[in-house]
C-alpha cells in the first residue's frame, strides 16, 4: 500500500475505522468462503482471486487495529506421580493440544 494512503487510513477518526475495519472483515469472510466453494467445483481461476481478495482485505482491516485479541494462557496444575497424586479435590483445567 502507498504511504500516502496508509498514511491516509490511520488518520481516519476511531468511528470510520472501526466502520471499515468491520466492512473489511465481513469482505474477508466472504471472499474467504467463495474462494472455498469455488475451490471445490474445479474454478481454481475464480478461487485465486478470492483468496487474494480476502488476504488484502484481512491485511488492511490489520492496519486499522488488531483482527482478535490474544487468549491469554490458561494456567494448568501439573500433577506427578502415580494415582493416589492424580486425585485431588480442587478442579483442574483440561486443555487439549493442537
Amino acid at each position: 500500500m502507498a504511504s500516502t494512503a496508509l498514511e491516509d487510513l490511520q488518520n481516519l477518526p476511531d468511528e470510520a475505522k472501526a466502520a471499515l475495519r468491520l466492512v473489511l472483515l465481513s469482505l474477508r469472510k466472504d471472499a474467504k468462503s467463495r474462494a472455498q466453494k469455488c475451490r471445490i467445483t474445479h474454478k481454481a481461476p475464480m478461487a485465486a482471486y478470492f483468496k487474494a481478495l480476502s488476504v488484502y482485505c484481512g491485511h488492511t482491516a490489520r492496519l486499522l487495529g488488531p483482527l482478535k485479541a490474544k487468549p491469554k494462557a490458561p494456567k494448568l496444575k501439573v500433577i506427578s506421580g502415580g494415582l493416589q497424586d492424580a486425585v485431588s479435590s480442587e478442579p483442574t483445567k483440561v486443555v487439549k493440544a493442537g
